[in-house]
C-alpha cells in the first residue's frame, strides 16, 4: 500500500543467462478507486556481444546465404541492367542457429542510391516491405532484392551508383551489422 503522493521501491529478477526478450506485467490498483487499476508491461532485452568484438567462443547465431553459400563478404551480382527495367530475380537467405526467434533490422544503404530504386521484400512476385522481420529458431528466411536503375534525366547525368551496400543488422547482437554487396552494370534499353 503507497500513501498518496508516496513511493515505492520495486526489485524485478530476470535471468541474463541466455541471449532473450524477457517480459513480465506490473499491476497496480487503486484502493481509492478500484476501477483504476493500471498495468504496466516491463521487458528486457538481453543482448550478445558479437564474438568478434570479445574474447567469448566463437557462436554464430545467424548467417547470411548468398546463392545458397555463406560468405564473411557476401556480394549479390545482379547482372546486367537495363535502365527503367525492374529486376527482382536475386535473393538471399538470413538463417537463424540460435534458440530464441532473432529480429532483423534490414535497409539498403540510402547515400548510395543516386540513380537507383531499391527495396528488400518478402515476396518476389510483389513488393512486399517491412521494417523488420523475425526469423525463428533454427530456421531461414529468403529475402528478394527489388532493383531499378532510373533512366538519366539528361545524358550528362552520372550513371547510378555500383556498387550498392544492403545493410543486415540484429537486434539482440549489440554492436554487429553484416553488409551484403550488390553489383550491376547499366545499359540503355534497346
Amino acid at each position: 500500500v503507497v500513501q498518496p503522493n508516496g513511493s515505492v521501491h520495486l526489485l524485478i529478477s530476470f535471468s541474463t543467462q541466455r541471449m532473450a526478450i524477457r517480459h513480465t506485467y506490473l499491476f497496480i490498483e487503486n484502493e481509492a478507486n478500484p476501477l483504476n487499476l493500471k498495468t504496466i508491461r516491463v521487458e528486457l532485452e538481453v543482448v550478445a556481444v558479437h564474438p568478434q568484438r570479445s574474447n567469448l567462443p566463437n557462436k554464430h547465431y545467424f548467417t547470411l546465404l548468398v546463392e545458397g553459400k555463406p560468405s564473411p563478404n557476401p556480394v549479390v551480382d545482379m547482372g546486367v541492367a537495363y535502365y527503367g527495367i525492374w529486376y527482382r530475380n536475386r535473393s538471399f537467405v538470413i538463417e537463424n542457429s540460435s534458440e530464441i526467434p532473432l529480429q532483423f533490422i534490414i535497409l539498403p544503404n540510402r547515400d548510395q542510391l543516386r540513380g537507383l530504386d531499391m527495396f528488400v521484400s518478402l515476396s518476389n512476385l510483389s513488393l512486399k516491405l517491412f521494417n523488420s522481420v523475425v526469423v525463428n529458431p533454427n530456421s531461414r528466411l529468403r529475402i528478394y532484392i527489388h532493383f531499378r536503375a532510373t533512366l538519366p534525366s539528361d545524358e550528362n547525368a552520372k550513371p547510378p551508383c555500383s556498387p550498392v551496400e544492403i545493410v543486415v543488422k540484429c537486434r539482440l547482437i549489440k554492436d554487429h551489422r553484416q553488409v551484403i554487396t550488390v553489383h550491376s552494370r547499366y545499359r540503355m534499353p534497346q
